[in-house]
């Protein structure tokens, strides 16, 4: 249950003639799943072959799990020479598993590393993004509302007085004065030429 990388450093004489190679190997164990994981910052999971992984995930109470296995699917497709990404609950997480192959000396795949990256951050991310959505819409609809009153009432005064004004007229009251507001505008515009008609 011990996979062997590959060399890591040659033996030369003084003349650089290749005498030999040194090569390492350590059992895959949870030893090595947590030193991985201080190196990535992410849970690690190793599997001999498709067996439960020795992982560096750890119970409340600081015991490692034990019994992790992925499902038929992603053993077959990563010693295939494969890599999967999935989605599981190790323990009272959420993760998503990244799987890739690990091979032997001999180029064969006899094992798989899996990395768990905690989803709960994700999770809450989308919360907090959602949030801000709806409080931003929510600020903004009010803010329309606001603004929406505002021009009303600025556009009603003055279409009030010239309702008034036009029914006066209609009733022969030809000396009424119609006052819509401010010069300039549409509706002063509008005021003024009833004005004029009345005093013509």
């Amino acid at each position: 249950a011990s996979v062997k990388p590959a060399p890591v450093a040659p033996l030369v004489s003084a003349s650089f003639a290749l005498r030999g190679v040194v090569v390492m190997s350590a059992p895959l164990d949870g030893d090595i799943a947590d030193k991985i994981k201080r190196a990535l910052g992410a849970e690690v999971l190793l599997h001999s072959g498709g067996q439960p992984a020795h992982s560096s995930f750890t119970d409340r109470r600081g015991a490692r799990l034990t019994g992790l296995v992925p499902t038929a699917e992603v053993v077959q497709d990563v010693l295939a020479g494969g890599t999967r990404l999935t989605e599981a609950t190790v323990g009272d997480g959420e993760y998503t598993l990244a799987y890739a192959p690990i091979k032997n000396l001999d180029s064969q795949y006899v094992g798989m590393l899996g990395v768990a990256v905690d989803r709960d951050a994700l999770v809450r991310t989308k919360r907090a993004a959602a949030r801000s959505l709806v409080l931003g819409a929510l600020g903004a609809f009010l803010f329309a509302m606001v603004l929406a009153t505002f021009l009303a009432r600025r556009l009603a005064r003055p279409l009030a007085r010239l309702h008034e004004g036009a029914l006066a007229v209609a009733r022969g009251d030809l000396r009424v004065r119609i006052w819509a507001g401010d010069e300039g505008d549409e509706i002063g515009d509008l005021a003024a030429a009833f004005s004029t008609m009345t005093d013509r």
